[in-house]
This record gives C-alpha cells, sequence and structure tokens, in this order.
C-alpha cells in the first residue's frame, strides 16, 4: 500500500513515515507542502492520504479541495491536535474517509489507515457531532439484546473490535457478528453510519 503523508512538521513526518514502513511494510511518500504532494498525486498511484489540517499559512481543507478537483479519489484521512466542530464539518462536507487525532498511537493510526482503504470511514469520537444534519431526527428504538447494546456502547466509545473484545470477554469474530446484526437491525452498511444512526435515532449521549 502506497501512503502520501502531508505535514509541515518535519520531525512529527519522517517519524511516522519511519513507523508506517517499519511496522507495517507501507510505501511512504511524505512532504511538508502542498504543491509537492499535488505533484506527488500526479507522479504516483496512491492508496490513502493522510493530510495534516494546519499546514501553516495553508489548511489541509485547501489541499483536499485541491487534490479532488484534480481528480485524485482515494481515500483521505485527517491529521489534527485537534479542530473545532465547524472546522470537522467543512472537512466531513468535503468528503474525508475520517479524521484521526494525533494524540492517538502509532498501531491506531495504522489501523485507521486499514480501515479507510477498505473503504471503511474513521471518525475519532469527539467529532461525531460533525455528522450530525441540522435538525433532530426520531424513530423507534431497534429491540437490542444485552449484547448488542453493549456492542453498540463501545462503538460509540471508538473502540476498535479486539478492544470491545477484551471489554466483553468475547472473541474478536463474535464482535463482529454481533455488529454484523447491528448493522442489519438499524439498516446501515458501516461503522461511521452505525455511529449516525445511534447520534439521530436513539438519543446517545
Amino acid at each position: 500500500m502506497t501512503v502520501l503523508l502531508l505535514d509541515d512538521h518535519t520531525l512529527f513526518r519522517q517519524g511516522i513515515a519511519h513507523a508506517l514502513t517499519a511496522e507495517q511494510g507501507f510505501r511512504v511518500l511524505h512532504c511538508g507542502a502542498p504543491r509537492d504532494a499535488l505533484a506527488l498525486l500526479h507522479r504516483d498511484h496512491i492508496d490513502v492520504a493522510l493530510v495534516d489540517y494546519d499546514l501553516g499559512a495553508e489548511n489541509g481543507l485547501a489541499f483536499i479541495n485541491r487534490a479532488r478537483q484534480e481528480g485524485f479519489s482515494a481515500p483521505i484521512l485527517i491529521l489534527t491536535a485537534g479542530l473545532n466542530l465547524d472546522q470537522a464539518r467543512q472537512v466531513v462536507a468535503a468528503g474525508v474517509a475520517g479524521i484521526f487525532v494525533k494524540d492517538q498511537s502509532v498501531s491506531s493510526l495504522i489501523e485507521a489507515v486499514e480501515l479507510v482503504a477498505a473503504g471503511e470511514t474513521v471518525m475519532d469520537p469527539r467529532y461525531y457531532e460533525a455528522f450530525l444534519p441540522p435538525t433532530d431526527a426520531s424513530a423507534n428504538r431497534p429491540d437490542f439484546t444485552e449484547r448488542e447494546r453493549e456492542t453498540l456502547d463501545a462503538v460509540l466509545e471508538g473502540l476498535a473490535n479486539k478492544e470491545i473484545a477484551v471489554r466483553m470477554n468475547l472473541t474478536e469474530s463474535a464482535v463482529k457478528a454481533t455488529i454484523q446484526r447491528l448493522f442489519e437491525k438499524t439498516g446501515v452498511r458501516s461503522r461511521t453510519q452505525l455511529v449516525r444512526f445511534a447520534l439521530e435515532k436513539l438519543e446517545m449521549p
């Protein structure tokens, strides 16, 4: 998998590039300026782009819009030390595959890259509200089992399947099966849609 990393902090960029290459064997192309990243998009096949939101004089949103205009269609994951809700809504509206906050571990970033490469959306729980529409919606609560309810709560906390399995003393396969049943009961097809459904329809905190 070839990953493009755009971040203007050299030490962070080099550290993440080294970690992704050493721990997962990704091919990482990294640079600190949007113009250089755009050149790489045209020169190489990129599977996933990791884009820092704060690029000094520019921001990641401007780069995303330019990249899309120039035909780049692969998943883009925003990296950030923190966004306000308006900024989060703007990048969601621009079609990013998710928002990843830099206070998380390298292993979490690797998992996020693999998920967005597979077509999933990865959203830090702090920004779930960015998916909410301006008006509230209501619907009847589906009939969840206790395990399904506990699993849904864990998904809302942003836990990965392995973490849910440890918490609930289940196998990871059992967790995946439960999440699939939640998809079926709520009529969604991804974890992000499940979170959105819970926040909009079930009055989840």
